[in-house]
């Protein structure tokens, strides 16, 4: 029962944590800011003029809240040609992957700074894996 109340204990503590309780009223108040805005979000900056915090924490909910509906989709094509074009490097790949998923859980657009430079990588790379597929073709064709 020792190793029960301690664990009891430990897990209060943690619920009890700020930082823990404060994602919760990040992500009601993004989807506020969203709903208010949708379609071009609240403008760069407006989750800090509602008096939570400077940004909500994940890169996402920082998107649909301060640009709406325009930001996602001026975003996710970035994030397609990086994963393309880190789809030839695994260690590429692997930066990519666990920036991005840093971006969920910490940081804000401006200071997400690695992810926004290993995705920068990889979507310079983009063009190059796709002048490299029709090579391929071509060599095979001609073998």
């Amino acid at each position: 029962f020792g190793l029960f109340d301690r664990v009891s204990s430990v897990l209060t503590s943690f619920l009890a944590e700020p930082d823990v309780t404060s994602r919760a009223s990040y992500i009601s108040e993004s989807g506020r800011l969203f709903w208010s805005h949708p379609f071009l979000g609240v403008g760069l900056g407006g989750f800090a003029a509602t008096g939570f915090d400077t940004y909500p924490h994940n890169l996402v909910l920082e998107l649909l809240a301060e640009l709406g509906v325009l930001g996602v989709l001026l975003v996710v094509p970035w994030v397609v040609f990086a994963v393309r074009g880190a789809a030839g490097s695994p260690i590429l790949m692997a930066l990519v992957v666990a920036t991005g998923l840093f971006t969920l859980f910490s940081g804000s657009l401006a200071s997400n700074v690695e992810f926004w430079l290993c995705s920068a990588f990889a979507v310079a790379r983009f063009p190059l894996a796709l002048g490299r597929a029709p090579v391929r073709r071509q060599a095979l064709a001609r073998a």
